[in-house]
């Protein structure tokens, strides 16, 4: 696991420099420049993550469900896909 704001001071510390994405950079960071990757075939996996020693509340099987909606009706349009593991 990483931390984006300890990756964030190792750059202000001058340690070296990093790959995010955009968003992870707040728009107050005035003291860092944010360069974009030319390679526009850049991907990043993101997931919806729970506790597997838990059951999941209603408004947690909602989201999913949403989520999973969404994904499966302009997912194409985004570029995305579905992992259903």
């Amino acid at each position: 696991m990483y931390n984006v704001l300890s990756l964030l001071a190792l750059v202000r510390a001058d340690v070296g420099i990093t790959v995010l994405p955009r968003l992870s950079l707040p728009p107050s960071e005035h003291d860092l420049r944010f360069i974009a990757l030319e390679d526009p075939l850049a991907r990043r996996t993101v997931g919806l993550l729970s506790r597997s020693s838990e059951v999941a509340s209603p408004a947690t099987e909602a989201f999913a469900r949403v989520l999973h909606r969404i994904v499966m009706t302009i997912g194409d349009e985004l570029d995305l896909e579905l992992d259903e593991k």
